[in-house]
């Protein structure tokens, strides 16, 4: 469905967006909640931790989709992973916005987390390819010969 070359500029692009997003959101935190959030939540305490903690993991997938773009076709489980984790923060923001305390500004991450989760996804569900990771599991390898 989508070449390894589109998927590996996907990846580029949600890494690069992943390590600014998160080193944003964990040097401003108050204004980060102020652009994302429509009724004044303050990250103090616990919470602020896990928004920290929250963005560290976001970062350090970043690392890992930089180093994925290099050959999609042979990070299938970072795919999965990937692409499951940001459906699964768009349906979160998204019903943070349903519910009214998510900001418009949070539209866009759920346009951008879903788009990339569907594409990551779909290039993964393809499945293993000759020449990416090893042979298509239902064929067997051929026996060398020397």
């Amino acid at each position: 469905m989508f070449t390894d070359r589109f998927v590996s500029r996907c990846l580029v692009a949600t890494a690069a967006m992943n390590v600014v997003a998160g080193l944003a959101a964990i040097s401003a935190p108050a204004l980060h909640a102020d652009l994302m959030f429509a009724d004044g939540v303050e990250l103090q305490g616990v919470l602020l931790r896990f928004h920290v903690m929250l963005w560290l993991f976001v970062i350090a997938l970043g690392l890992g989709y930089a180093l994925a773009a290099r050959d999609p076709s042979g990070q299938r489980p970072l795919l999965i992973a990937g692409g499951l984790g940001k459906l699964a923060a768009a349906a979160v923001w998204l019903e943070l916005l349903v519910s009214g305390i998510g900001a418009p500004l949070m539209a866009a991450g759920v346009a951008w987390d879903g788009v990339l989760g569907a594409i990551f996804l779909a290039h993964a569900w393809r499945g293993p390819r000759v020449g990416a990771g090893g042979p298509p599991q239902d064929q067997p390898t051929a026996p060398s010969v020397r």
